[in-house]
């Protein structure tokens, strides 16, 4: 009669080649799990990056349009007369010489070096359209500039407006979109506004010749450079003013794999295609802005006038 055995088995071992088999599996899954984190986290950078880019280039184009469009307003005095009567619009195409120069006066623009453009806007600041400040503590609030500095009224005590929009390199090196406005008395504050902010690129859209004592032209017969405007009377022309910036990502991207055509081709301000060598994100925001203020009265109808183009303002009071 055969014998059973009631004592303990002997335990048996994984053989050399199921070692290999698991360890195999398990690198591989270990491997897949890498790759798919280092995609995703990858893409969540490359998305935060891009998405805060937008951001500061949507910033950038409000900030500049809410100025532009202020350009000229102006209040009455008593006698029905405007009481701003500067500019409301003048700028540079290769940048200002001096910040700080008088409004529209020559030789504030460079003629060589930098390539960005710049921008003056003027109006009759008030606490409805600027920021209100407390300059002097149990004194009645002012309107601030650009900056967030309160303007000080002039002689006639009315609050000018002078805001000069420019690109430079913050404390950081960081090149940023700065204002400098002025606060009264020939004095002027200047602040960076926006980050990343590369290119500045602006054009005016402008009507045909003014005649004094008559309604200003409407139509819109031509976009140029500011180099194309020269006289006072050239700046009374401008109806609405083409806005282009070029904004960069605050870090460069990690490749992953990707080209440079890739990762920075975008298309600039002058509507050329670009590729970056940097790995900095690039994108341009665009905008036009119209000047209600220095086109106030609103034009007749084509049938009212009878089909004639010639002068849409027939009949309105200058």
């Amino acid at each position: 009669m055969k014998r059973l055995r009631t004592g303990p088995r002997p335990q048996r071992g994984l053989t050399l080649v199921e070692l290999m088999v698991a360890l195999a599996l398990g690198l591989f899954v270990t491997g897949v799990a890498s790759l798919t984190y280092l995609q995703t986290a990858s893409a969540a950078r490359y998305g935060a990056l891009a998405s805060e880019m937008n951001e500061e280039g949507a910033l950038a184009l409000q900030v500049l349009r809410s100025q532009i469009a202020l350009a000229g307003y102006s209040s009455l005095d008593a006698s029905g007369k405007r009481v701003f009567t500067d500019l409301p619009v003048w700028g540079c195409d290769k940048g200002f010489a001096d910040t700080g120069g008088a409004f529209g006066a020559p030789g504030t623009c460079n003629t060589g070096g930098p390539s960005n453009d710049a921008i003056a806007i003027g109006y009759e600041a008030s606490l409805l359209n600027s920021m209100a400040l407390l300059p002097v503590p149990g004194q009645p609030p002012a309107p601030g500039n650009c900056t967030g500095t309160a303007i000080a009224a002039n002689a006639a005590g009315v609050f000018l407006a002078d805001h000069r929009f420019y690109v430079d390199d913050d404390v950081n090196r960081t090149p940023s979109l700065f204002c400098r406005g002025g606060t009264g008395g020939g004095q002027r504050s200047t602040a960076a506004l926006v980050p990343n902010v590369e290119r500045l690129r602006l054009r005016y859209a402008i009507t045909r010749a003014t005649t004094a004592g008559a309604i200003a032209p409407h139509q819109v017969t031509g976009i140029v450079e500011a180099s194309a405007l020269v006289t006072a009377d050239d700046w009374a022309r401008v109806a609405a003013v083409e806005v282009c910036v070029l904004v960069r990502s605050a870090r460069p991207v990690a490749a992953d794999g990707q080209t440079l055509a890739q990762l920075t081709r975008h298309v600039a301000c002058d509507g050329t295609v670009q590729t970056a060598t940097d790995r900095y994100l690039r994108r341009a925001y665009r905008a036009l802005v119209p000047l209600p203020n220095a086109r106030p009265a609103i034009p007749r109808p084509y049938e009212a006038s009878g089909g004639s183009v010639a002068n849409p303002y027939a009949g309105l009071a200058p």
